[in-house]
């Protein structure tokens, strides 16, 4: 099956039998995965029913949640929940390597998630809505799939090398389901880039932490190059450490992206969501200002409607300050930014990138 006969498939509401056996028929030849009969509920016997709906079929999927790990072997009874599901396992390469859909995608081609949850409790969080909010904590956890974070690193390692030539050539992103350099998750996260400089694959971190900046130690023996050539940092910048109780303030990320800058790595910023375009200038300004950024990332809040022309005055305003700060930054605003705001993407100046822009090259 190809990509345009599944996205044909899973667009039909109610699904037919034979859709259902199309999708069931990718499970079972192309990933092994035996046919959950005993499993299904009692109104949903195998073959029994000739005109089932999608959240009704989606029980045949349950088990796509040991192989992704975001689920914990309950059963996704939503449209929504599962087609994320699906589109996990059609996508994914692995447990722990993976390669996002959708949104996430405009993000990395490629990315690490070990946990579920995260400790910075931020009150807009889109994983505590929608498909994960079953299964999401403010304590992070280790995803279903890996026995300890021994079992998580080994299995990490096996999958970095299987795909080592893509990684090495488009990075590896930590992470979306977490922040990577939490208390909770840094020691692993620590290992897991390790290994990457070891095997030149670039790394992309993405935090709302600034307290791990004078712990962090990288085995001096991981590469025989310097590491700064092969790590950025991203920090999200909302403006509204009220909405972000756990986190460093944005103040101390933005004074953490001024030293990693000046130490010699790539440095970005993850404009979002934008909570209020006001707040969200004064963190582009500021750090434009300070010319420590090298990428800005600027997305909306999810499921949130803004007003057209205020996003267009603000999309023209911040590359009015970025360039008049002269720092050659690069700009990407997301599909959805864009869309509302009514612009195309082709008539951006020439600092507004692509998605597959990539700060290494």
């Amino acid at each position: 099956m190809n990509k345009a006969e599944y996205h044909k498939i899973i667009s039909k509401n109610p699904m037919t039998q034979k859709d259902v056996d199309k999708l069931m028929g990718i499970l079972t030849n192309s990933f092994k995965i035996p046919k959950p009969e005993a499993d299904f509920p009692q109104s949903l016997k195998w073959g029994d029913t000739p005109n089932i709906t999608i959240d009704k079929a989606a029980h045949c999927f349950c088990t796509i949640c040991d192989l992704s790990g975001e689920c914990e072997n309950k059963p996704c009874t939503d449209l929504e929940q599962f087609i994320y599901l699906l589109n996990q396992l059609l996508t994914m390469k692995g447990k722990a390597i993976y390669q996002p859909v959708g949104k996430a995608a405009e993000y990395a081609q490629w990315a690490c998630n070990f946990y579920t949850g995260c400790s910075n409790d931020c009150t807009y969080c889109y994983c505590k809505r929608g498909v994960m909010a079953h299964t999401w904590s403010d304590t992070p956890k280790l995803k279903a799939c890996f026995k300890n974070e021994e079992h998580a690193l080994e299995v990490f390692e096996k999958e970095l090398k299987a795909n080592l030539q893509e990684l090495q050539k488009h990075g590896l992103f930590f992470t979306f389901t977490s922040d990577p350099l939490l208390p909770e998750t840094r020691n692993l996260t620590y290992k897991a880039v390790s290994f990457c400089i070891k095997n030149y694959v670039p790394v992309k971190l993405l935090t709302k932490r600034a307290d791990w900046l004078e712990k962090v130690v990288w085995s001096p023996d991981c590469a025989s190059f310097p590491i700064n050539t092969h790590i950025d940092f991203g920090f999200t910048l909302t403006g509204h450490d009220e909405l972000e109780p756990n986190a460093s303030t944005n103040a101390e990320r933005i004074e953490a992206m001024r030293k990693l800058h000046e130490a010699g790595f790539k440095t970005w910023a993850s404009i979002e969501p934008i909570i209020d375009v006001n707040d969200s200038l004064r963190m582009i300004s500021k750090t434009a200002r300070l010319k420590i950024c090298d990428l800005y990332k600027i997305g909306l809040e999810s499921g949130k409607k803004y007003n057209k022309t205020l996003l267009n005055n603000f999309i023209k305003t911040t590359i009015y300050e970025i360039n008049y700060y002269g720092n050659n930054a690069k700009i990407y605003f997301k599909d959805s930014l864009l869309s509302q705001a009514g612009i195309n993407r082709e008539d951006l100046p020439v600092n507004c990138v692509t998605r597959d822009y990539n700060m290494f090259n």
